[in-house]
């Protein structure tokens, strides 16, 4: 016979319980523990939560930054450097930048500023008026889609380590909010001053149709206006993308296939390699002149042109079998088209660029930072 009860049927259905609401009952009683071993257990129960669900995770963490006791404090900001250490992790720290807690707020300031540098919290400072600003702006009808398009953008290059670059394009995403809030309002002043004005206007002779037809071309170009002002930025972000992912596969194929810095003369190297090779001596010409004459815009179009339109169609089409089986030229071309091509953005991305490095190529080249390393022997025998 099945038992049912009358209380469960009536009983309303209550939130889902998750990991993360159980860690955050016991985090501060874990984490004060004098015991180590509980304090290690907790530590790596949140860590792996962390790794699942960062964004619960480290919003729940946030909220215990500035805990009153030093063993909580400690043991929280070692989780949370590390869920940051990842990509996504590091998302879910921004994302409390406009969370409704003042604390969580200020967790997140102090975060960006003791791992990432004082200049984090400036693009946090700066992210957070943006947001409230386009806010109130969507409940007035503003349009600002561009503007929230370049805050994502922002966050990416923000993630991607360009953190000055970050800085430069969220604070144009505040002034351009600024403005288009200031010229909406001046808009909606004009309109309410013309119907004010009107029934005057009428009593002095004056024609209606005069006074409706340019509130109603007024009105019209408020709705049909497009905005320019974002798109040039966010064309170039995601140029410097796609470069930063292109430099990104070349490390991890560096990284994957290369046991040993490789070595060639020209003479052995395959008929296709010697052509993509050759290329390099214009590129750096090119990309070089471009830098120094302050032109960033070109510089990051010729290098994502190159990556993009000739060394990934080489790649594909007759490089990466023969990478997959270890032949020496083709190991040798795409470890040198790495080396110089980083060596290139290093000036247009040079966090980007120190970061692949160090990762992928620093074993082989020895120097502390890839503006030290010299330019490959072959580049300089075709200079020659």
């Amino acid at each position: 016979m099945v038992r049912f009860s009358l209380r469960r049927l009536f009983v309303s259905p209550q939130k889902k319980v998750t990991e993360g609401m159980r860690i955050e009952k016991i985090l501060v009683r874990s984490l004060k523990s004098p015991l180590a071993a509980e304090r290690r257990r907790m530590e790596k129960r949140i860590l792996r939560h962390g790794t699942k669900d960062p964004y619960e995770m480290v919003a729940i963490l946030l909220k215990f930054y500035h805990n009153p006791d030093q063993k909580v404090r400690m043991g929280v900001r070692h989780c949370l450097s590390e869920i940051a250490k990842s990509r996504v992790g590091m998302d879910a720290v921004l994302n409390n930048i406009i969370h409704p807690s003042r604390d969580v707020r200020r967790a997140v300031l102090s975060f960006l500023g003791e791992y990432v540098g004082f200049h984090a919290i400036t693009y946090a400072s700066f992210y957070e008026q943006t947001m409230l600003l386009i806010a109130m702006a969507r409940n007035k009808e503003i349009p600002v889609d561009d503007i929230e398009a370049l805050v994502e953008v922002s966050k990416s290059t923000f993630l991607d380590g360009e953190v000055i670059e970050a800085v430069r394009d969220i604070a144009a995403c505040l002034d351009f909010v600024k403005h288009r809030y200031r010229s909406a309002e001046q808009l909606r002043t004009y309109i309410v001053n013309m119907l004010k004005m009107a029934p005057d206007l009428s009593r002095m002779g004056v024609f209606s149709g005069s006074i409706e037809e340019p509130l109603r071309k007024a009105v019209r170009a408020s709705r049909s206006r497009t905005y320019d002002e974002t798109r040039e930025i966010i064309e170039e972000r995601m140029k410097e993308a796609m470069v930063r992912n292109v430099l990104l596969r070349i490390g991890r194929t560096v990284g994957d296939f290369i046991k040993e810095r490789p070595e060639m003369k020209p003479s052995d190297l395959a008929g296709a390699d010697v052509w993509v090779i050759s290329r390099l001596h214009e590129l750096i010409d090119s990309v070089t002149s471009a830098t120094l004459s302050n032109n960033k815009k070109n510089a990051i179009e010729m290098l994502r042109s190159f990556l993009e339109d000739e060394f990934l169609e080489f790649f594909e089409e007759s490089c990466k079998k023969r990478v997959e089986e270890k032949e020496p030229s083709a190991l040798f071309t795409v470890y040198v088209i790495g080396i110089v091509c980083l060596k290139l953005a290093s000036a247009l991305m040079p966090s980007s660029a120190e970061e692949i490095y160090q990762k992928y190529y620093r074993n082989f080249e020895g120097e502390p930072s890839i503006h030290l390393v010299m330019w490959p022997e072959i580049v300089m025998h075709i200079i020659g």
